[in-house]
C-alpha cells in the first residue's frame, strides 16, 4: 500500500510539472510562400538566340514568350514574377525580385528586331545557333566579343565608336601636346642661343674696349715720355 501511494505521488508530481509545457503552445512557423510554376514552353528544337546591343543579354526572338539568357541562367517572366533555370525548357524556379541585368533591356526590343533598327541605326544582328552559343558564350562575355569586335551588329554606334573616338581624341591631344612641347622647346632653345650669342657679343665688346683702352694708355704714355726727352735735350 505504501509503495502504491509513493508511486502515485511521483506520477502526480510529474503531471504537475508538465502542466506549463502543455498549456503554452509553441508558435508554428508559417509555411513558405507557394508560387505556381510557369507552364512549359514547347520548343521545336534547341532555340537560337540573338544578343541585345549594349548588353550581354541574349533573347529567343522566335517565341512569343520572353525568354532571356544572362550569365549562365535562362530567365522568363510570368504573371508578374521571375523564374530562372539552368535549362531553357525545364526546372524553372521562383526568383525573388527582378534580376539586375533587366534594367538594361530595351522594352521594345522585339520591334527593333523585326525592323533591323537599333537607336535609329541599322542593326545587322546575328542569329546564333544553340550549339555554338553554348560553347562560346563564356568566352564572348570574358573577352567582350560583341562590344569590341562586332559592336553588337550596329552600324557605328555605342561603345565601339565611343572608344574609337576617345582613342582618336587622345591621339590628337597627345600629338598637339607633343607639337606644343616641340615648338616650346625650339623657342626656348632659340631664346637660349640668342641670349648666349648676346652675352658672347657683349663679352667680345668688353674685351675689345678693354684692349683699346690699354693700347690708348700705352700710346699716351709713350707720347708723354717722348715730350719729356725733348724737353731734357733742349736744356
Amino acid at each position: 500500500m505504501k509503495k502504491l501511494s509513493f508511486r502515485t505521488m511521483i506520477l502526480a508530481l510529474v503531471v504537475i510539472l508538465s502542466i506549463p509545457y502543455l498549456v503554452v503552445a509553441q508558435p508554428i512557423p508559417p509555411p513558405p510562400p507557394f508560387f505556381p510554376l510557369p507552364p512549359p514552353i514547347v520548343f521545336a528544337g534547341p532555340p537560337q538566340v540573338v544578343v541585345l546591343p549594349e548588353t550581354e543579354v541574349y533573347v529567343v526572338p522566335e517565341y512569343e514568350q520572353d525568354i532571356f539568357f544572362s550569365n549562365g541562367w535562362w530567365w522568363r517572366p510570368w504573371e508578374g514574377r521571375w523564374y530562372r533555370s539552368r535549362y531553357y525548357d525545364r526546372e524553372w524556379g521562383f526568383y525573388q525580385g527582378v534580376p539586375s541585368w533587366y534594367g538594361g533591356v530595351y522594352p521594345h526590343w522585339r520591334d527593333n528586331y523585326r525592323n533591323h533598327i537599333w537607336g535609329g541605326h541599322r542593326w545587322d544582328y546575328r542569329v546564333i545557333p544553340h550549339r555554338e552559343f553554348q560553347g562560346h558564350w563564356r568566352g564572348w562575355q570574358r573577352d567582350g566579343y560583341w562590344r569590341n569586335q562586332r559592336n553588337w551588329g550596329t552600324q557605328g554606334r555605342y561603345h565601339g565608336k565611343l572608344d574609337r573616338d576617345k582613342g582618336d581624341r587622345g591621339k590628337l591631344d597627345r600629338g598637339k601636346l607633343d607639337r606644343d612641347k616641340g615648338d616650346r622647346s625650339k623657342l626656348d632653345r632659340g631664346k637660349l642661343d640668342h641670349g648666349t650669342s648676346t652675352k658672347q657679343y657683349d663679352k667680345s665688346q668688353t674685351t675689345t674696349g678693354t684692349k683699346q683702352q690699354i693700347n690708348k694708355g700705352q700710346t699716351t704714355g709713350k707720347q708723354h715720355q717722348g715730350t719729356e726727352v725733348e724737353k731734357h735735350d733742349k736744356k
